[in-house]
């Protein structure tokens, strides 16, 4: 039998919610997960990192990107690969 706890936040919405209110460890996770990409034992885990980072700042992806010192057109392909099949 399964109960719901009451008060309980997903492990995604809090995730969500650090990334939006600390701009500092978005910064270093937006580094991490482009890394893990590079690597291919990393890449779902990078995905999974960059899918939380895209929920976080929705509209401000390029600001974020520049801060970290991520290439902007990378972080946007990584998120969007089917951009990529368009061109």
């Amino acid at each position: 039998m399964s109960r719901k706890l009451n008060n309980s936040v997903s492990h995604d919405e809090r995730e969500i919610e650090e990334l939006k209110s600390d701009p500092g460890l978005a910064t270093a996770y937006l580094q991490i997960a482009m890394k893990a990409l590079d690597d291919a034992s990393g890449r779902s885990g990078g995905l999974i990192m960059l899918r939380a980072i895209a929920a976080a700042y929705d509209d401000g992806l390029d600001e974020l990107a520049e801060r970290a010192g991520v290439n902007r057109e990378a972080l946007h392909c990584a998120l969007l690969p089917e951009q990529q099949a368009v061109k």
